[in-house]
């Protein structure tokens, strides 16, 4: 894997992993690379011959629970620099083993170039996604109704605050969390 995608990834999961544990969500890293760290600076060649079982090497990122230990989620993150066509199909393939394999899965997606017309708002720069796999697609769940992925526009994602309430208090907003979390994220689409 190239380094500065590597540390895209490191950086975003760790901003989402900041973002939550501030607004007193548990979150226990699962990623394959934090439960067997010794993989996570191996050779592509070397790694592919292990021949690791699917559902170990498909880990989500995280494992999230609330404060109080009625709500919990497997998580995703991922980083793309924009949102399209082309970005949506290779985000299927990345995806669809790990859905299929852990089914809900949520994605926190996070763009480097807001795709909106409204970059003033933090959900133009990150949303969460439910994924479900079915019929051997990958579903996306809005609003209890589900929806193919490829029918399925960034604007229909959740925006992170609604899919974690704890984000929403008054004491977030006017600490300018998810903003401070945002403009971090922003400069990730400048590694090249």
């Amino acid at each position: 894997m190239k380094y500065s995608n590597r540390l895209k990834g490191s950086i975003t999961q760790a901003l989402v992993r900041s973002l939550l544990i501030d607004a007193g969500i548990t979150v226990v890293p699962l990623g394959i690379e934090e439960v067997i760290r010794e993989l996570s600076d191996m050779p592509q060649m070397q790694y592919k011959a292990l021949n690791l079982p699917y559902p170990l090497k498909t880990l989500p990122d995280f494992f999230a629970i609330n404060a109080d230990r009625s709500e919990s989620w497997l998580l995703e993150v991922k980083f793309r620099g924009n949102w399209n066509n082309d970005v949506q199909s290779e985000l299927y393939n990345t995806l669809y083993e790990q859905v299929k394999s852990w089914s809900p899965l949520h994605l926190i997606l996070f763009f480097g170039n807001t795709p909106s017309y409204f970059p003033e708002n933090p959900s133009s720069w990150i949303r969460v996604a439910k994924l479900r796999c079915d019929n051997d697609k990958i579903l996306v769940e809005i609003k209890g109704d589900l929806k193919d992925w490829f029918e399925t526009e960034w604007t229909e994602f959740s925006r992170i605050q609604d899919v974690f309430s704890e984000l929403s208090s008054p004491e977030k907003w006017e600490d300018a969390v998810l903003k401070l979390t945002i403009s971090v994220s922003k400069e990730l689409v400048e590694l090249s």
